[in-house]
């Protein structure tokens, strides 16, 4: 997989998954700190969304904002959730099959 990874960069050549290119692949371990910056970034992201749409249910349970709102407000969130969760698992399985997680390395 390395191996293949070099080669493509070599070519020039990227494949573009979920936001992370093949010459990205964590070669060392400066490479795999840069993947856990990257989760951590997408972690916070994820907490403040979290932050604002239990604002928005507590709004809405206390009758401040209407059905709607909240509906479109947890739709967007969902959404976005999703998003970001797919993302900080895409650079985990790419930490763990890099060996950016193992302690011996």
């Amino acid at each position: 997989m390395i191996v293949w990874a070099m080669m493509m960069s070599l070519l020039g050549l990227s494949c573009h998954t979920h936001g992370f290119l093949i010459r990205d692949l964590p070669l060392s371990r400066s490479d795999c700190m840069d993947i856990f910056v990257k989760i951590n970034h997408i972690q916070e992201k994820r907490n403040n969304k979290m932050d604002t749409m239990a604002r928005y249910t507590r709004a809405f349970k206390s009758g401040v904002i209407s059905r709607w709102r909240f509906h479109n407000k947890r739709e967007s969130w969902l959404l976005t959730e999703r998003r970001l969760r797919t993302e900080a698992a895409h650079l985990y399985d790419i930490g763990y099959e890099h060996g950016c997680f193992d302690e011996n390395k």
